[in-house]
């Protein structure tokens, strides 16, 4: 069975990201990424939020947020991820349906603190000053 990592800081987790078609939401994806890099283990640009989902369902990636989704993006990914454990949830921390376009994808430990990125609301690297 397949299931999502087991890291609990975003500092040290693999990030997926995509930007999107829509420039401003493009941007604070870009902005998300200033916020933890260099402290994150890795970043990777997927091409491909249906790619992105699953794996963060394997645990290949930690986290996977996207700005611009399509239905056919979601449909085997938000269940892939929940099945194996992690959380998929809206920018808002919403939950998602076939019909969301932006979502925050990740394990329990994980997904809300990329979650809080999103939001404005957390900032790396302050839990351990």
């Amino acid at each position: 069975p397949i299931a999502v990592a087991e890291r609990t800081s975003v500092e040290h987790a693999f990030i997926g990201c995509d930007m999107g078609y829509e420039p401003e939401a493009g941007a604070r994806v870009l902005d998300i990424v200033r916020a933890t890099w260099p402290r994150m283990a890795g970043l990777r640009v997927m091409g491909s939020a249906v790619l992105g989902l699953a794996y963060v369902a394997c645990g290949r990636l930690d986290g996977y947020i996207h700005p611009s989704l399509y239905p056919w993006d979601l449909a085997g990914g938000i269940l892939l991820v929940q099945e194996a454990g992690g959380v998929v949830t809206g920018w808002e921390g919403e939950p998602v349906g076939i019909s969301s376009k932006r979502v925050v994808a990740g394990s329990k430990a994980i997904q809300p603190q990329l979650l809080g990125l999103v939001r404005g609301e957390y900032q790396p690297g302050l839990e351990s000053a």
